[in-house]
């Protein structure tokens, strides 16, 4: 997979090991990287992973 894919929801599920109904939910949290579509939803792949950093850094707050 390339850095600058677009994914869709099912597929940045996949990816993160979540159920697409968490992916669908995250999609309306501010801040989480995500293009509507009209009812689509497309994740930028690298700022999907760049967000899931900064979620992770956040542990240690």
């Amino acid at each position: 997979m390339k850095n600058d894919e677009i994914l869709t929801v099912k597929e940045a599920a996949e990816l993160l090991k979540i159920s697409t109904k968490t992916c669908y939910d995250w999609t309306h949290i501010e801040g989480f990287p995500c293009v509507k579509i009209r009812n689509c939803s497309r994740i930028p792949r690298a700022m999907l992973l760049e967000w899931m950093e900064r979620q992770a850094g956040k542990r240690g707050d």
